[in-house]
């Protein structure tokens, strides 16, 4: 017979790594959303959630890149859409998956399973006509060109005639 010994150094009461790295991880958004706001009205980053996905986003020089993970789901189950200057990631369980005909009893339940939203305000910065996506082995990428910024014009000498 095998035994199950959980090598779990937690207190029993934290049943998920996420329970115990949520607490840290809200503090750490707290302090950088007071210390760089400016990425919040800028990319619509709210650090004061905690949200599924987890993403990186990535400022370039030209464009930004939001990367998710999203383990476990196929493409076809994820959308992603543009409305009126949100966008948003939106992951739907489809009715085709197949159901465990043993299910048992969860010993640690990490993994996500439900339908989700997260959403991105793109503000006047970014380009959402030039969103493009791309999912790979449960990772999925978007890349949003920024907006080129018009310049002050040149000074322009008009002839006298």
């Amino acid at each position: 017979m095998t035994k199950l010994i959980s090598k779990n150094k937690f207190p029993t009461s934290w049943n998920t790594r996420d329970e115990f790295v949520t607490p840290f991880s809200s503090m750490f958004d707290r302090l950088f959303e007071q210390h760089f706001p400016e990425f919040k009205e800028d990319y619509g980053i709210n650090f004061g959630k905690g949200s599924y996905p987890k993403v990186d986003v990535i400022d370039r020089n030209d464009s930004v890149s939001i990367i998710a993970e999203i383990a476990g789901w196929d493409s076809k189950d994820i959308e992603i859409a543009v409305e009126k200057g949100i966008l948003s990631i939106t992951g739907n369980i489809s009715s085709e998956k197949k159901q465990d005909d043993n299910p048992g009893r969860y010993i640690v339940r990490e993994l996500k399973r439900s339908s989700f939203t997260r959403s991105f305000h793109l503000g006047d910065k970014l380009d959402e006509n030039t969103i493009t996506a791309e999912f790979d082995n449960g990772i999925l990428h978007i890349k949003i060109a920024k907006r080129v910024l018009e310049t002050e014009p040149a000074k322009k000498i008009i002839n006298i005639k």
